[in-house]
């Protein structure tokens, strides 16, 4: 672990020192040793989910060279590491308009940062976040100044009132985030590359950022530049600019656990195919002599056998393979099941109609999707401090920006965010709303606390706002239906009785 002395660099600006050069190198080695213990491998893992999965194939014995890239050219890829990524996105962030952010009780804090989250499409980018910390185990955040008109990057001190943070996507496998046993950033290395299309030449970037400078070099595959091309000092904290935001305590991805059974159902489906490719196709099997047979639609086979006892018919047959795969066809689907069991996705989640068996309720429905729900709600916790981070990341550096402290600008600032107490599969909804009505009914619940439950990024006045709307509509409806006894009254302008009229009635009817 670095000590703190060794990444304050700014003595070194403007010298000829390749210290700085040295800490960039050693930053990315230190992150790189630590992804290794987690067991990442993240160029592998971003194979997986595009599908480049046939390179990880393996040679089997006696399998000559040609036959393995063979193999390896016609493989049949079940991306199943897309599927269990995007699945547990989905189930987190798929229902956007259920997440609920709150940013307080003071309205101007609300307002402002409801519209930068408006800005930065706040939904887009975290289920964006979520699917890239899936693959990657993390996702890493960089916050830039912008201008709201015209979304240019704002360079310099050149902020507006119009100027806010917005956050762009840093791709893992070139950028590494050192971090101390707090968790708080100490520094960032990015690598990169452009092309020169004027020298023709390809150019090779390094930027490291520290709590005190910032340094950033450029090389050539003809030189290896030791001096930064550009070093200042840093105006901005780390942990303002870049946010990490973690799949799990590990920083694990939910890809690699399955990536040795998504080779072997690979290498097996690639198998069958190949074969019914070579024998699928049902072959004519006889002990007469077809070779003078004329071939085509519409022809007629005269065929004459040696043994005349015998009918033709019998001595023609088709070679098929009908049940002879079972055993393979099981294998696949073994497969399938543990990598769907080691990823906690249900079988049902994929669409697999056999699964749902005898299922008739919601709650059953609900109960089928249990490791995928469970899944679910342990990523909420975890994507709730993650959302705190960001969020915070966002109102400091927006602060900032606007030479104001983070009080000021934000007074009462206290983020908070609710995503939906279900998990959005089929029947949940149903079952959670007879549970609520239960609840309401027999006074468990407070109408208060419901409609709270419902909407989670209500303050305190828009609960009491909404209550009074729904009993208002409640009072309307109820005296809309209510039926009025109409009052006639007799010749001297006294109403006449009820019991009096039938009474009435009932004579002039008997008359």
């Amino acid at each position: 672990m670095f000590k703190s002395d060794n990444l304050k660099l700014a003595k070194f600006i403007g010298t000829d020192s390749e210290v700085p050069r040295s800490v960039a190198a050693a930053v990315k080695t230190q992150v790189q040793n630590q992804r290794t213990m987690n067991g990442l491998v993240l160029e592998k893992s971003w194979d997986f989910y595009q599908g480049f999965q046939s390179k990880y194939f393996t040679k089997r014995i006696n399998e000559d060279d040609d036959a393995f890239k063979a193999r390896k050219k016609r493989a049949v890829i079940q991306n199943f590491a897309k599927l269990i990524v995007d699945t547990n996105t989905k189930f987190l962030y798929s229902r956007t308009e259920q997440i609920g952010r709150t940013f307080g009780e003071e309205k101007i804090t609300q307002d402002r940062l409801k519209h930068i989250n408006k800005l930065v499409n706040i939904d887009k980018l975290q289920m964006d976040s979520k699917r890239q910390a899936s693959i990657f185990g993390e996702s890493i955040v960089r916050l830039v100044p912008t201008d709201e008109f015209t979304g240019d990057l704002i360079a310099g001190n050149k902020t507006t009132k119009t100027t806010y943070p917005h956050p762009i996507h840093q791709d893992p496998q070139c950028t590494y985030v050192l971090t101390d046993a707090y968790d708080k950033i100490q520094a960032v290395m990015i690598e990169g590359s452009y092309t020169d299309y004027v020298k023709d030449l390809k150019i090779s970037t390094i930027e490291l950022i520290v709590e005190d400078s910032r340094w950033f070099w450029e090389d050539t595959d003809k030189t290896d530049s030791k001096i930064a091309s550009k070093s200042e000092k840093n105006k901005y904290s780390l942990d303002e600019e870049f946010v990490i935001q973690v799949n799990n305590a590990m920083r694990k991805d939910d890809i690699s656990p399955t990536m040795v059974l998504q080779i072997k159902l690979n290498e097996t489906v690639t198998d069958q195919a190949f074969f019914f490719e070579r024998h699928g196709m049902p072959t004519l099997v006889t002990e007469v002599d077809l070779s003078k047979v004329a071939m085509g639609d519409g022809k007629t086979w005269t065929i004459k056998g040696d043994d005349e006892d015998k009918k033709i018919m019998d001595k023609l047959f088709f070679l098929t393979w009908d049940g002879q795969m079972d055993g393979s066809m099981n294998y696949t689907k073994e497969l399938e099941t543990q990598i769907l069991k080691l990823s906690y996705v249900a079988m049902i989640s994929t669409g697999d109609i056999s699964s749902t068996g005898q299922l008739r309720t919601g709650a059953a429905l609900v109960t089928s999707y249990g490791p995928t729900i469970k899944l679910a709600q342990e990523s909420k916790v975890i994507w709730a401090i993650n959302e705190r981070r960001l969020n915070k990341a966002i109102a400091k550096f927006d602060a900032k920006l606007h030479n104001e402290s983070m009080a000021t600008r934000f007074k009462g600032y206290d983020f908070r965010i609710d995503f939906p107490q279900d998990a959005g599969v089929p029947g949940e909804e149903l079952v959670s709303a007879e549970v609520d009505a239960m609840q309401l009914n027999s006074h468990a619940l407070t109408f208060r606390e419901h409609i709270k439950n419902k909407h989670s990024w209500f303050t305190k006045q828009d609960v009491e706002d909404y209550r009074e709307e729904i009993i208002a509509d409640s009072k309307d409806i109820a005296d809309a239906l209510r039926v009025f006894e109409s009052i006639q009254a007799d010749s001297s302008g006294k109403p006449i009785d009820s019991s009096s009229k039938k009474s009435s009635e009932q004579s002039s009817q008997k008359a």
